[in-house]
């Protein structure tokens, strides 16, 4: 048997079964009394698990996203998935709410766009800013490495100094000073 629970009679509106399980045929509010989806909680959350899937949010519609909302009284954030109709299709993002923006995106083949929802390479930066990347070193020498399957190049800031430079096997670093 099962524990059920009715409004107005007919209405079933919660259902508790003898294994445990839980049913509700209404919206379920914790620390409110008036929730304002299907289960809404006020105040702080733990969720703990041993081990696999902690939180799953799944949509079941191709055109369709599952997100993470940020809102807050300033700018408010999205972090989520496209289905495969959804536009950029089947991929993970960053969005911006205020700016109606896609702020970064990676797509199935694991590209990663900053500033554009559709990256046309491993790393595709888009701007209309002067500063596009700024590395920036705490130590005298900035070195960014060029690398392939037959050897390396590096671009170096050694105080103020820019050097440009060939060195090391393919697949390694190396030759700067």
């Amino acid at each position: 048997g099962a524990f059920k629970v009715y409004t107005n009679g007919a209405n079933e509106r919660l259902r508790i079964t003898s294994d445990g399980h839980a049913y509700f045929n209404t919206c379920v509010g914790i620390g409110s009394t008036v929730p304002r989806q299907k289960f809404d909680v006020i105040g702080k959350q733990v969720i703990t698990d041993t081990g696999g899937d902690v939180l799953k949010l799944e949509s079941t519609v191709n055109t369709s996203r599952t997100t993470l909302k940020f809102v807050t009284d300033g700018n408010d954030w999205e972090i989520g998935a496209r289905g495969s109709a959804g536009e950029p299709n089947n991929a993970f993002y960053i969005y911006d709410n205020a700016a109606s923006e896609y702020r970064t995106v990676i797509n199935p083949s694991g590209y990663v766009g900053m500033g554009t929802a559709a990256p046309g390479a491993p790393v595709h930066v888009r701007s209309d800013a002067n500063n596009m990347i700024m590395l920036e070193s705490t130590d005298r020498h900035s070195t960014m490495y060029l690398i392939d399957s037959i050897g390396s190049s590096f671009i170096q800031n050694d105080s103020g100094e820019l050097r440009f430079g060939v060195g090391g096997a393919g697949g390694t670093a190396g030759g700067e000073t």
